[in-house]
């Protein structure tokens, strides 16, 4: 129902809201003009709790759907990583990536062996 902490909070403050408005009520109930002042601000607070929901279910549901945008790409992403790691692993050419610093960022099987270079290190 309720998944964030801010949807909660808005929901403990309309309560609040339509309880401190129920107490003034009865304090004032006594004289006919204030009870129509309460009432009005009573259906008032009840409107703002509705449209509150309605807000929070759109962005709700609007949050659900960037996640599993989210997750779609992030799949995406991980399947190129695959293929270029594939690529990387059986090509007979060599290759060697350097970061800024000159340290090897990347090197295939195939620069290794043709470099004879016998790494524990992984860089694919």
């Amino acid at each position: 129902m309720l998944k964030n902490t801010q949807s909660k909070i808005i929901l403990m403050i309309c309560i609040l809201e339509v309880l401190l408005i129920t107490g003034l009520g009865v304090y004032f109930a006594h004289t006919n003009q204030m009870r129509t002042y309460i009432a009005v601000a009573i259906m008032i607070a009840i409107l703002i709790s509705i449209c509150i929901a309605i807000l929070l279910s759109k962005s709700e549901k609007e949050i659900d759907i960037m996640t599993v945008e989210l997750k779609d790409k992030l799949s995406d992403v991980s399947t190129q990583k695959k293929q270029v790691e594939a690529i990387l692993l059986h090509m007979t050419d060599g290759i060697i990536a350097f970061n800024r610093e000159g340290e090897i960022i990347l090197i295939n099987p195939a620069a290794k062996k043709l470099l004879s270079i016998r790494s524990r290190r992984q860089y694919i």
